[in-house]
């Protein structure tokens, strides 16, 4: 499963392309202007980028190009029925260039060809909890808006790397005074919290409960600064 995002005038067929791609295991967002990606908060969590270069071409090119910029990792495949832009999207940054209108299988196949030579696993991605936009991404792509609370309990947890993190850490994060506060407070808020990432992520949120002593993040992740 790779994260796409489709970037492609809002037609009967983009609805059926995303359809298709995600019948076939892939997290996709489509988008239907360069103004929608620019302004998503988790736009650099995308593996592949599939981008219609109709109509704006040069836009559209210049948005490669900087895409390929800020982005080295990310796969970009191209559609566009005018093969005059063959080069010239080559040199800009894609990795593929495809006919336009696509034919679905050939399309799955392109992108499940650039995933492996991306070396894609899903198994393999952590967690991220986004500093500066406050939000938490799965190993799946999915990313979900933490309030000031919820994210200062989750930075503090991951911040443990692996490690059991005491409820004195998790209350001093909240700038909270540990012996004023009601513990119960605590635990209904990781509870709401499980509860939430779980409705959203449709997996359960890798935060363990040891008794007595505090919570743990259990599953690998990272701090994106």
């Amino acid at each position: 499963m790779a994260r796409l995002l489709l970037i492609k005038n809002k037609t009967i067929q983009q609805e059926e392309q995303v359809k298709f791609l995600q019948a076939n295991h892939h997290l996709v967002a489509d988008m239907h202007d360069l103004c929608s990606f620019q302004q998503n908060p988790a736009q650099k969590i995308y593996h592949i980028a599939i981008v219609d270069l109709m109509p704006n071409i040069h836009e559209k090119l210049d948005f490669v190009r900087k895409l390929r910029r800020e982005n080295p990792a990310i796969g970009i495949i191209i559609l566009s029925d005018d093969f005059r832009y063959f080069v010239e999207s080559m040199e800009a940054g894609a990795d593929n260039f495809h006919g336009n209108p696509a034919q679905y299988p050939e399309l799955l196949a392109c992108v499940n060809s650039l995933a492996r030579r991306l070396g894609f696993n899903p198994l393999n991605e952590p967690w991220v909890i986004d500093e500066k936009l406050r939000v938490l991404i799965s190993p799946e792509g999915s990313s979900i808006a933490l309030s000031a609370r919820d994210y200062f309990v989750l930075r503090t947890l991951i911040a443990g790397h692996g490690q059991t993190v005491t409820r004195r850490q998790i209350v001093s994060a909240l700038d909270e005074d540990f012996m004023a506060f009601d513990q119960r407070r605590l635990d209904t808020q990781i509870r709401r919290l499980r509860v939430k990432a779980e409705k959203h992520f449709g997996c359960k949120l890798p935060v363990n409960t040891v008794h007595g002593i505090g919570y743990v993040f259990s599953a690998a992740a990272v701090i994106r600064y």
